[in-house]
């Protein structure tokens, strides 16, 4: 991470991991001995990460974060009280800490470019940022028009990871796009604009897009 980054942008990953940290030690009170064990250990490297972007601010004469953000309050305690009624809790606790840590790394991988104009960074950044705009907007569906021009292959299937983890989450999502194996590994119903002939059907476990014979374009559901 750059140490020039802005005092504001590096707080935001401070209180972030902060109140990642906490989490983790909010499950390991929850959990059975040989897990809490692990979550622990977790804790623990979060707070030297905590520590290693706090020393930096300090050097520079700024103030670093040191506590958390009151939606990570609210979060930890809004999943310790659902935790409660899960059939599988420990389980469930893994999952949740896996999808907080994801997103936290995400942000870590993402600060780099913080400084950059939107023209100059990678195509696969620019994407998850007009995402992240449209996102912090509150949109609840996202249309995305051609978003694999320009990118990569490994852009491409990187982009559909975060597409697909956003649906996980509630959002729906209308996407145009010619990039067959995108579309086969995102969506659920596709509707073929200009087939004379054909439909498309996408597999729901991203396994790509087969022709189906039919009058005239139509829908067509994953099972």
């Amino acid at each position: 991470m750059s140490p020039s980054l802005p005092v504001s942008t590096c707080n935001a990953l401070i209180r972030r991991s902060i109140d990642l940290r906490q989490l983790y030690r909010h499950a390991a009170t929850a959990c059975e001995p040989g897990l809490r064990m692990v979550l622990n250990d977790n804790a623990h490297t979060l707070e030297l990460l905590v520590a290693d972007l706090q020393a930096p601010l300090s050097e520079r004469g700024a103030r670093p974060c040191r506590r958390g953000s009151w939606r990570g309050v609210v979060h930890r305690h809004l999943a310790g009280w659902l935790m409660r009624i899960a059939a599988r809790r420990d389980h469930a606790w893994i999952h949740l800490l896996a999808h907080d840590e994801s997103l936290l790394l995400r942000r870590f991988e993402l600060v780099d470019f913080a400084d950059q104009p939107l023209a100059v960074v990678p195509t696969g950044v620019a994407r998850i940022v007009e995402i992240a705009r449209a996102l912090a907007a509150g949109a609840r569906v996202l249309l995305l028009d051609e978003p694999s021009s320009g990118m990569s292959e490994q852009q491409v299937r990187e982009f559909a990871g975060t597409v697909r983890k956003l649906r996980g989450d509630g959002l729906s999502v209308v996407l145009v796009e010619h990039d067959r194996e995108l579309v086969g590994a995102v969506c659920d119903e596709v509707f073929e604009l200009g087939g004379p002939q054909a439909a498309l059907r996408a597999g729901g476990d991203g396994g790509g897009l087969s022709r189906a014979g039919g009058s005239r374009p139509g829908p067509s559901r994953s099972g």
